[in-house]
């Protein structure tokens, strides 16, 4: 069972419509890839809507424009929550989904994910495939990590208060731990085996 919301066994009612949202490190893209393949459901990053390939940041009457187009479609997961367009997602959503981790497993997987990178960089460097001036996400120094991490505390009370409201209570999943989300995923493999 999820620990707040709805059951695990009543998530697997087929939503059409799931929003994944969560601290950055809590693994929202690699669940919300895992329920769209287990629901055939279409997958869209908000992550990649909002920044180009030279990671620009759209202007936000366009991103909003973009999100709500997306949302207005028959079904979708969308991995990712702006606080622009969160209210008009979780509106449309059958389901929403929050990785509400413990901090201690967020700061490792924000460490671990920035080590991962500054590697890849380092091997990239050493073998002459940089220009020297990467993308934004892939220089983030631990004082923007750190400051993510910030931002995660000060997102979970929002989150736990916002999502408290009668119009989302009814929708949410909330999953404290890997095991849950794991467990949510399974309960979708076993309602198709059946």
């Amino acid at each position: 069972m999820a620990e707040n919301g709805l059951a695990v066994d009543e998530a697997s009612h087929s939503p059409r419509r799931i929003s994944v949202i969560g601290a950055t490190g809590s693994g929202k893209t690699v669940l919300a890839g895992r329920l769209s393949q287990c629901w055939g459901l279409p997958l869209y990053e908000l992550d990649r809507v909002f920044w180009d390939a030279q990671k620009r940041g759209a202007e936000a009457v366009d991103f909003i424009h973009a999100v709500s187009a997306l949302t207005q479609r028959d079904a979708w997961v969308l991995d990712g929550h702006y606080r622009a367009v969160r209210e008009s997602i979780w509106r449309r959503s059958e389901m929403i989904v929050w990785l509400n981790y413990p901090l201690w497993l967020v700061a490792s997987r924000l460490v671990r994910r920035f080590v991962q990178k500054r590697h890849a960089i380092g091997d990239r460097q050493r073998a002459g495939q940089t220009s020297g001036s990467e993308p934004r996400e892939h220089s983030a120094t631990w004082r923007v990590r750190v400051g993510r991490l910030a931002r995660t505390i000060r997102e979970r009370k929002e989150y736990g208060r916002l999502l408290k409201a009668p119009e989302y209570r009814d929708k949410l999943v909330e999953l404290r731990s890997p095991r849950a989300a794991e467990d949510l995923i399974m309960s979708r493999r076993s309602t198709l085996a059946q």
